[in-house]
């Protein structure tokens, strides 16, 4: 389940209604997509093919997640 959400000063009428109706759209598309990549990246994981993953230069989020993580696992053991 999903739930989006957007800020606005004023509830959205006319042709600024259907410009939000489409940028939900959007979002939620990008997401779905977004959803099932991550799913297979997860599913492949199981495999044990890779021991590390290298993350892109735009990838900082997920880098400080993942140490993160990391730290919290170390900290339990």
């Amino acid at each position: 389940m999903m739930r989006l959400s957007f800020c606005l000063d004023e509830e959205p009428a006319g042709d600024s209604r259907t410009y939000w109706d489409k940028q939900a759209a959007l979002i939620k598309t990008a997401l779905a997509e977004d959803f099932a990549v991550a799913r297979g990246v997860q599913e492949n994981f199981a495999s044990g093919a890779n021991r590390h993953l290298t993350f892109g230069r735009y990838e900082k989020g997920l880098a400080h997640f993942h140490r993160a993580i990391a730290e919290a696992l170390a900290e339990s053991a």
